[in-house]
């Protein structure tokens, strides 16, 4: 290359920078004033936003650097803006090329290189001088301290913006010369040689995917429900301890309008590579330097994985394949007849693939970084999340695939079998060997070819054009086949995702999680209803009460639809019970899937809480809650099935224990008392051993009767007792298992003890006294019962 095309060829690649950052800082500050807010930022602020919307758009990241927190850096390119680059430099150098006479052969690819050079270097120093503080934050202090950098990274923009520059200043440079859309297009094409058909056929299967991301998207809001930022938002502050930080930036009049407009068409390329089969990938990871261990992330969803929940995704790909299909009828319909795109089945196979690597690796979005956060120290973090690359290149590859073997039988089907429909699939473009074909499978059926075919049936009809060698109809039976081959392929597909459809609204929804759940819990079996519960709702530990002999009486019972989006729902029960109705709300939660194909849901917040106390310590231990034996001191917020439970105890000697119920149908714990009382019998049996104990006392005549001990002074033995009255007691339930009630006295009783004067004559004396021991009786005749360590006094 000579000097002055050089000098060229770098001018060329100083105006395409130059009118690409113009033309975006013209943008972003029209958006500043209409956006309104208290502060819409100054020309530096349009100017530094322009420089990083061109490093976006060149997938260089944007790094942004906060004292005493560290560095973070994001990539998200937004499409628009490099197809407005790329628009910018074809312009640019297209028409350069048409004014300049042309160099010498071989001088394209270098002149080019250094228009590609000129706008990194460009793009590079822009990015590097032009980092530093934005002031579109409410406070314009916090807006310059705040963020001590933020801006593109150079060396990226560099290297993308080179890459990116010549090869559309090649283009440029190719279409130069000719007039005319198509005739650029022609020309550009031309360039391409023996690959220029299967780039056509990949870029028209790309285009017809990118549609159907339309339908994709509004198939999988239909089918999962309603998403807003504001529900990542509230999902985030139910994280413990989680601190979202929020900056005042501008209100966007009333919505970010212009960001949705911005990454519109990165959204139709994630839904349409989503919607194909590719998978969403998040992967993330994270490494402090107070934890023992990294963090570690990886996560797809997708066709591939087995959709992990998401709704209305086969509809997705069953759109694509009736896309790829017309698009490979369509293809084969612009060759000649002849033409077999299925030889070269793997050209536009390779051609996809490459493709979809190129828009996945685009729309990723990542973000990394390192710094230092308090009570963690210091974080070095990564995280992407988009289309997964060997997932997409491989669905990409085997969709062209498809298009180039399927198409050209489908095209002799579908023209055989309708010839008008055949033509105006493919257009001004159509072949016109396959032209002469529709046109002689008209005439063939008896009827008269209209619109572009109608000049070829009259040359057919009135002997100017000879007829084809081989028409259509000869094969028309074997069309027929490929027809209903293809229609019960596609009705089968239709019928499989409607049945799955119908299986997956019936069977596998929350709200049959619920109801499968409490049918179990109904049934009493406790294996099938923790089949319902999630992993994570189960307890590590023993659980007493989840089996089969702890679960009650569930009452009538009915459901509400279920509530909430996502991987979480809400559904509400209502309890029919004597003291009126009770309603619970079950969370239930996405966890994996039936079958592959089926989401399974499980509870979880499946249990009720059990307390059961003793005040008077009734019993000797041995509960029973339902058909389950526990202690009395285990049974203190025990998880139980939700129902009705029957509480009893074994009483202590003497006792007796009412059974009581406990409705446990909510989540909160369900207390109740379990005391003991006297019995009848015990009674009576305790009258009977207090009466052996006191005539037992009396019946001896030493003045301090073997164990009863009462205190009597200055009697001469022998002495004689009387019982006045006997003492009346009760008994006090025992606090310990291994004890035995105790008798304690209500009013004392009193005996009369005579005997002889130390001076002559008799004397006697009233003995009040109260009997103290325990209690024995094993529940036969009331004369089995004793009290023993019995205690009188006074």
């Amino acid at each position: 290359m000579t000097r002055p095309q050089i000098l060229a060829a770098a001018r060329d690649g100083a105006l395409a920078y130059g009118a690409t950052l113009a033309a975006l800082t013209a943008l972003v500050t029209l958006i500043a004033l209409l956006s309104g807010g208290e502060h819409r930022g100054a020309p530096v602020d349009w100017f530094r936003t322009a420089t990083m919307l061109v490093g976006l758009g060149l997938h260089a990241p944007v790094d942004l650097t906060v004292p005493g927190l560290g560095r973070l850096s994001i990539t998200a390119t937004p499409l628009v803006v490099t197809l407005f680059v790329a628009a910018v430099v074809a312009v640019v150098t297209w028409r350069a090329a048409r004014s300049r006479p042309a160099g010498a052969p071989g001088t394209a690819l270098p002149e080019a290189a250094v228009t590609g050079a000129t706008i990194g270097v460009l793009a590079a120093l822009v990015a590097a001088i032009g980092a530093g503080p934005l002031g579109y934050a409410r406070s314009t202090t916090l807006g310059a301290e705040g963020l001590s950098r933020v801006g593109a990274s150079p060396l990226v923009t560099l290297l993308s913006a080179t890459v990116l520059g010549t090869l559309v200043a090649l283009a440029g440079r190719a279409a130069a010369g000719v007039s005319g859309w198509r005739a650029r297009r022609e020309r550009v094409g031309a360039v391409l040689g023996p690959w220029r058909p299967h780039v056509r056929l990949a870029r028209d299967l790309t285009l017809g995917i990118l549609l159907t991301g339309i339908l994709t998207g509004v198939i999988l809001t239909a089918a999962n429900g309603e998403w807003s930022p504001t529900s990542l938002r509230d999902a985030a502050a139910d994280i413990p301890g989680a601190d979202i930080p929020t900056t005042d930036l501008p209100d966007a009049g009333g919505g970010s309008w212009w960001v949705v407009l911005l990454l519109l068409p990165n959204i139709l390329v994630t839904l349409g590579g989503f919607g194909m089969g590719g998978s969403l990938a998040v992967d993330g990871s994270a490494a402090a330097a107070r934890s023992d261990e990294p963090f570690e992330y990886h996560n797809a969803v997708g066709l591939l994985t087995g959709t992990a929940g998401l709704h209305g995704l086969l509809w997705c790909v069953l759109a694509v394949a009736l896309v790829t299909l017309v698009v490979g009828v369509r293809a084969a319909l612009r060759h000649a007849p002849e033409d077999r795109l299925a030889s070269g089945w793997w050209q536009p196979a390779v051609v996809m693939a490459l493709t979809w690597a190129a828009l996945a690796w685009l729309t990723r979005v990542g973000a990394g970084g390192s710094g230092s956060l308090p009570f963690v120290g210091d974080v070095d973090a990564r995280g992407t999340l988009g289309l997964g690359l060997p997932s997409t290149m491989l669905m990409a590859a085997a969709w062209a695939v498809l298009a180039a073997v399927a198409g050209p039988q489908l095209a002799r089907a579908v023209g055989g079998t309708w010839p008008q429909v055949a033509a105006r699939l493919g257009g001004r473009q159509l072949h016109p060997a396959w032209a002469t074909l529709l046109a002689d499978a008209e005439l063939r059926a008896g009827r008269r070819p209209t619109g572009r075919l109608e000049g070829l049936g009259e040359e057919l009809r009135e002997g100017r054009r000879p007829p084809p060698t081989h028409p259509l109809g000869e094969s028309r039976d074997r069309d027929r086949k490929i027809l209903l081959t293809v229609g019960g392929v596609l009705a089968a597909v239709v019928l499989l995702a409607l049945l799955r459809s119908l299986i997956a609204a019936t069977l596998f929804t929350p709200e049959r999680a619920v109801s499968s759940y409490l049918d179990a819990v109904e049934a009493k079996n406790a294996q099938e209803a923790l089949q319902r519960v999630s992993d994570s709702a189960k307890p590590d530990g023993a659980a007493p009460l989840l089996h089969d002999a702890a679960m009650g009486a569930l009452p009538e019972h009915d459901l509400d639809d279920a509530d909430g989006t996502g991987d979480s729902r809400t559904v509400t029960a209502r309890f029919v019970t004597a003291g009126g109705d009770v309603r619970r709300t079950f969370e239930v939660t996405r966890e994996g899937t039936a079958f592959g194909t089926f989401d399974e849901w499980k509870v979880t917040d499946p249990f009720s809480q059990v307390t059961v106390e003793s005040l008077e310590g009734g019993t000797t231990g041995d509960l029973k809650i339902d058909e389950a034996a526990v202690k009395l001191g285990d049974a203190q917020s025990l998880l139980a099935f939700p129902g009705i439970h029957d509480v009893t105890a074994t009483p202590q000697s003497g006792f007796e224990v009412a059974p009581v119920k406990i409705v446990a149908l909510e989540p909160r714990a369900a207390s109740v008392s379990v005391d003991g009382s006297v019995s009848p019998q015990g009674q009576a049996a305790l009258d009977a051993a207090v009466k052996k104990l006191v005539d037992g006392c009396a019946a001896q005549t030493t003045a301090d009767p073997a164990g009863c001990r009462l205190q009597t002074w200055g009697l001469v033995e022998p002495v004689r007792y009387r019982v006045v009255s006997y003492p009346t007691v009760t008994l006090q339930p025992a606090m310990e298992p291994d004890q035995a009630p105790s008798v304690r006295t209500v009013r004392p009783g009193t005996l009369q003890a005579t005997s002889s004067s130390q001076f002559g004559g008799t004397q006697s004396q009233t003995v009040s006294f109260e009997v103290e021991g325990d209690f024995t009786w094993s529940g036969g005749a009331p004369g089995d019962a004793t009290i023993f360590t019995a205690a009188a006094s006074r």
